[in-house]
């Protein structure tokens, strides 16, 4: 993954998880993370207009990344990610979650920041905050269990300098099933 992203898109009934990463690169020609996520959002918007997925639980989305983006500016990358996280089903909107990878021995990270983080330090941090899904009550309980107790939310879809660990921590979080009635 060194200088790349992974977009990984849970949609149920498309196969997107794992090979799905290859196929954007292979249709773009090139792992852009702007080009991919343009495609993400095409792929998105067209599986939220099916007939059978309008009262499906909204999609997710994880930008998995150890770098910025190369191939477009802040603004460009505020407005692809906007546009994707305003697709709905009739249970809500899509959520993008951003998981930036440490690569630094010396790391602090950020996991499903609050309000009260939004500052963070890091101009690129902050970049992907702007970019990332607030998440729906159904995702707290676990949130909380990453974070502590008390954690309050709302949380943001991010998580930057992430270890090994808390990947897996955040791709279970933004993956489990709830249900929401």
């Amino acid at each position: 993954l060194v200088g790349q992203s992974q977009i990984i898109a849970l949609l149920p009934g498309v196969v997107l998880f794992p090979h799905h990463a290859q196929l954007v690169q292979q249709v773009i020609g090139a792992p852009l993370l702007f080009q991919a996520l343009r495609r993400i959002r095409d792929l998105a918007s067209e599986w939220v207009l099916r007939p059978e997925n309008a009262e499906s639980f909204p999609s997710v989305v994880f930008n998995i990344t150890d770098g910025e983006a190369t191939d477009c500016d802040e603004e460009e990358l505020r407005a692809v990610a906007g546009q994707i996280r305003s697709l709905a089903t009739s249970d809500g909107n899509l959520l993008f979650v951003n998981i930036h990878i440490a690569t630094a021995a010396e790391r602090h990270p950020l996991l499903f920041p609050e309000p009260a983080e939004e500052h963070y330090a890091n101009r690129y941090a902050s970049l992907l905050y702007d970019c990332s899904s607030t998440m729906p009550e159904p995702f707290h309980a676990a949130i909380r269990e990453l974070k502590g107790p008390g954690a309050l939310p709302p949380f943001r879809g991010l998580c930057f300098n992430a270890s090994a660990a808390e990947l897996v921590s955040a791709l279970n979080i933004g993956s489990i099933s709830v249900k929401t009635e």
